[in-house]
């Protein structure tokens, strides 16, 4: 991930969190996340892009009907992250455990969501519109891995899925699940904690404009940064004398403040829009990023729920299920 704009906040090590959708690396605060979000507000209304309307997308109901009966792999890579929030001696050697899973995303019966959600703790993460189905996920293979014991068996259980609209103007659906892993693995000091496992990432519908809107306003801004650039270092390069210079000192600070702010809109928009090379294809028209997080659920001094990164994973091979009605 880039860093974010600088803001007047100092920041402190917090745990990784997602704000608003937007995925944000360990040191940032609250301050530090707004100011990305307005910078990104700025970067919406650039010159030819002021008649853009984001429309009213696709609804979350219907985006959640994309996944229904799903089947998918996803591969699991549990290992230590840039500025995890794990303890120090936790997966130290840099080492990874990969684990492959094929589940199945599947609509719940309403008595039983009402159950999952009443849970104490309740799961805030998973929480939707009141109208939204609720989804079980479904192993429908444990996965495996070879260790010096050799082949060991992880177990797994039933979870359940929410999808939620982040985002209105950015069009970006939080896509949210967990499964129960209640013996963990462990490989080496590579551990999955012997817990409930959070798996968290962003969608868009694919049919929606807002992804290559987002590519354009990159385009114009980098050229933009490369004018600004040229022009900097024509204004150091030209011979002047000690008053020349004293006087185009001004056009220069001018220039510099314009690089500084351009490229942290395009910082921002790299954050809420991400390239074509960090996208995969997912069922029925969909779009993922190729890496999402996974994460286990701890609780600060306040009581505020934090999730620390326990390792990333990806979507691959999604299909109907035959047995679906």
């Amino acid at each position: 991930m880039t860093n974010p704009p600088s803001s007047s906040s100092t920041p402190t090590k917090t745990p990784r969190r997602i704000v608003r959708g937007i995925f944000l690396p360990t040191r940032m605060t609250t301050a530090a996340a707004a100011a990305i979000v307005a910078t990104l507000s700025i970067a919406l209304h650039l010159q030819g892009v002021e008649s853009y309307v984001v429309g009213p997308g696709l609804g979350v109901n219907d985006m959640l009907s994309r996944f229904e009966n799903v089947q998918c792999e996803i591969q699991m890579t549990v290992g230590r992250t840039p500025d995890t929030a794990m303890p120090p001696e936790w997966a130290a050697s840099g080492a990874k455990l990969g684990l492959p899973l094929q589940v199945q995303f599947s609509p719940q019966a309403q008595d039983n969501a009402e159950s999952i959600l009443s849970q104490e703790p309740p799961e805030t993460l998973l929480t939707t519109a009141p109208d939204s189905p609720n989804f079980t996920v479904t192993p429908l293979k444990e996965p495996s891995f070879v260790s010096l014991k050799g082949v060991e068996t992880v177990v797994v259980t039933e979870g359940h899925m929410a999808c939620s609209l982040s985002s209105a103007t950015m069009m970006q659906y939080s896509f949210r699940f967990f499964l129960d892993f209640p013996k963990g693995a462990v490989k080496n000091d590579v551990s999955l904690p012997a817990e409930r496992i959070y798996f968290m990432t962003a969608c868009w519908n694919k049919d929606d404009t807002i992804l290559q809107q987002a590519n354009q306003w990159k385009e114009n801004l980098q050229k933009s940064l490369d004018k600004v650039n040229k022009e900097i270092e024509q204004t150091k390069s030209t011979p002047s004398t000690l008053l020349q210079k004293t006087l185009n000192f001004g056009n220069y600070w001018d220039l510099f403040e314009q690089r500084t702010e351009i490229t942290s809109r395009l910082r921002a928009l790299d954050d809420a829009f991400p390239s074509q090379d960090r996208l995969s294809a997912g069922p029925n028209d969909t779009v993922f990023l190729k890496d999402g997080v996974i994460a286990v659920k701890r609780y600060g001094k306040n009581g505020r729920e934090e999730y620390h990164w326990v390792g990333t994973f990806g979507f691959k091979d999604f299909s109907s299920s035959v047995n679906a009605e």
